[in-house]
């Protein structure tokens, strides 16, 4: 499921297979800093960090998220069970 339909310089999507939910962000542009901000309905505060192509020392998902040129990174969702 995309997300960012109208960002020009960033793609990102959620990946459900069963039980498991991935987070995708990918930078498609040569910019330094691009900023996407993770809205909907992702609880952020349970996401860590999968693989990123870049060396990244924060696994834990921000709020927003600046990525580096050509940058990309897989998220794992945990939801909370109740």
């Amino acid at each position: 499921m995309p997300l960012s339909f109208d960002d020009e310089k960033v793609f990102s999507y959620l990946r459900c297979q069963g039980p498991f939910r991935s987070f995708i962000v990918m930078n498609f542009t040569e910019e330094d800093g691009v900023e996407f901000e993770v809205k909907g309905e992702m609880q952020i505060d349970m996401a860590v960090l999968f693989i990123s192509n870049y060396e990244i020392t924060e696994v834990k998902l921000p709020p927003i998220i600046k990525l580096r040129p050509y940058e990309a990174r897989v998220y794992s969702l945990r939801e909370q069970i109740a």
